[in-house]
């Protein structure tokens, strides 16, 4: 897969480098797309670039659809599209939007220390399981393929902009998509301080505010990644945000253009997880009410655009737009009888807790001010000029989701949280809000709520900084967090070229496979080598359901102390077991 063919080109340089040109493409395009939009800053830059990752995810899903994404043409097309945006963005006069007050220094300095985090090779579970494997598959295919396995990612309308990441696949830097997110994330925050500022009109309010957008673990987790999590916190954030603000913003940009607004922002919230797709549909509901119902066909435009076409696709290639979700409705399913139906039930039913460990794990992922802030805009009405019942509505809505079909994690709220957090602080009382700052403890006390957090975000980035400092070598840094790698290699050897590996059971780093790997027995192509490969903690070796397609033959390796499965946590050891790797005839 491309992680273990590009391991030989990865530099920290060429990953920056490939993500900074993005990033200005981004930027540049966003910023004329926002200007056509007639949104004002932190809007235009926001709703602008989330819009132009929907326009170039849209193109690549149109060559994959199309089966013509070959390498080359993968390739020319992000690097012109990088190189337009990068020209707009150099004609436009200097930008007035870049804060330089020196109260943003120390979270400006923990982003740079999350940029340092995503220059590093991706090794995050999710993201090298099923994330990236989307992207790798295209530019392995030459196109979009239907695969049954992992099922997470057969639900092609929340992989969209992953499938936009296929260019970096292409170019043998997969972790680009690390640096993309990283942007997103920064965005995020960007736009807390801008917008706090400009309606408080103090910038160490809208400092503390933006400094606890940053703080814990989560951003130095999650917003680092090559998956979703910080363009659908952006999104969610400003859509929400938008609904209180809704008349500000029509009356500045008309209401035709706010509508396309929200429906940008509706649209790419629904295309990174398929639970926000009710919460999607609210903002587009909500936000018809309040500027009336002619606007909702702007509202959905974006939606039938850009998530549109890969439903279809989706429909016609496995029996429902949602692929393993809603099987059977618009055709024959793809899967065997029972097969999604156990994945959906196994899922719901699956570990909720411990619910100590998950609250322990959300205590050092958010600063409290975040949800402080929260609790202080549900309860303080008499000193919140907005009314509460919306967001408060919202994030019911995104709680009965966790708790009906989803793990207990906070990042499951979608960034709503921040959102309310975003309203409390534009909307305290002027005169208190004014109390608060000049108070001598208003500073001391913001930063004893977030050193803290902000102290254990750089531990957990001195694991990583090794490597980009050029303290540890790129092999060490794979065999510390990358299961099998050291298999991998001795595989890479000993399989043939053109084979192709099936792993029973899931949950593998898939992208750094040393063949092209498979999770369902169907997927498997016809007429290449085919191996089995399997693992176990205890080395118990379970014979699987092969369908009768195959039948196991004669065993080609094994290794009873193998690391299948290494932790993103300083000093702990990773997980031995053993692997197995058989013919399959």
């Amino acid at each position: 897969m491309s992680g273990f063919t590009s391991i030989a080109y990865y530099a920290p340089s060429l990953v920056l480098l490939a993500g900074a040109f993005t990033i200005s493409g981004l930027l540049g395009i966003g910023n004329e797309v926002g200007g056509a939009l007639r949104l004002e800053q932190p809007w235009r830059s926001a709703v602008g670039a989330i819009a132009a990752s929907e326009m170039f995810t849209l193109g690549v899903e149109g060559l994959a659809i199309a089966q013509i994404a070959t390498r080359t043409i993968l390739v020319v097309v992000w690097a012109v599209f990088c190189a337009c945006g990068s020209f707009l963005l150099l004609r436009r006069r200097p930008f007035a939007w870049v804060p330089t007050n020196w109260m943003i220094a120390i979270p400006a300095a923990i982003l740079g220390i999350n940029l340092l985090i995503a220059l590093c090779p991706s090794t995050k579970g999710d993201e090298v399981y099923y994330h990236m494997i989307v992207p790798s598959r295209i530019v392995q295919d030459g196109g979009l393929v239907f695969y049954r396995e992992p099922m997470r990612s057969a639900i092609y309308p929340q992989m969209a902009f992953q499938i936009g990441f296929a260019p970096f696949h292409a170019l043998a830097l997969p972790d680009g998509g690390n640096v993309v997110s990283w942007f997103f994330g920064a965005l995020l925050i960007w736009f807390t301080y801008t917008l706090i500022r400009m309606k408080s009109g103090s910038t160490a309010w809208a400092a503390v505010f933006g400094a606890a957008t940053v703080a814990g673990l989560y951003t130095s987790v999650w917003h680092v990644t090559s998956g979703a999590h910080a363009i659908g916190d952006l999104a969610v954030a400003c859509a929400v945000v938008a609904l209180y603000l809704i008349d500000d913003l029509a009356a500045a940009a008309g209401r035709q253009h706010v509508a396309i607004s929200v429906g940008i922002l509706a649209a790419a919230a629904a295309s990174t997880k398929v639970l926000l797709f009710p919460f999607a549909l609210a903002i587009v509901l909500i936000a018809a009410v309040r500027m009336g119902w002619r606007s909702l066909s702007l509202l959905i435009l974006p939606a039938l655009l850009f998530i549109g076409p890969l439903m279809l696709w989706t429909a016609v290639h496995s029996g429902s737009p949602l692929g393993p979700l809603l099987e059977g409705i618009t055709g024959r399913s793809a899967y065997l009888p029972y097969e999604a139906r156990a994945f959906v039930d196994e899922y719901v039913a699956g570990p909720r807790g411990p619910i100590l460990q998950k609250l322990r794990n959300e205590a050092v992922n958010y600063s409290p001010i975040l949800w402080l802030s929260v609790a202080a805009f549900v309860l303080a009405r008499r000193h919140v000029a907005a009314k509460p019942a919306l967001g408060v509505a919202l994030l019911i809505l995104q709680v009965v989701i966790i708790i009906g079909w989803n793990t207990y994690d906070a990042r499951y709220l979608g960034g709503v949280q921040y959102a309310l957090m975003i309203v409390f602080a534009v909307s305290l009382n002027p005169s208190l809000r004014d109390r608060i700052v000049a108070d001598r403890r208003f500073l001391p006390v913001a930063a004893a709520l977030l050193a803290p957090w902000m102290l254990l975000q750089i531990v957990y980035a001195g694991q990583f900084l090794k490597l980009p400092a050029h303290l540890e070598s790129k092999s060490d840094f794979y065999e510390r967090y990358v299961p099998f790698f050291s298999d991998f290699v001795a595989l890479d050897h000993q399989l043939p070229n053109d084979a192709v590996l099936l792993s029973l059971p899931y949950a593998l780093d898939s992208i750094y496979a040393p063949r092209p790997i498979y999770y369902h027995v169907l997927d498997v192509p016809a007429h290449r080598p085919a191996f089995l490969l399997s693992y176990s903690k205890d080395g118990s070796d379970l014979a699987p359901d092969l369908h009768l397609r195959f039948t196991i033959g004669e065993k080609i390796y094994e290794n009873d102390h193998s690391a299948i499965a290494t932790y993103r946590f300083p000093g702990k050891k990773p997980l031995l077991g053993t692997l197995r790797v058989r013919r399959l005839r």
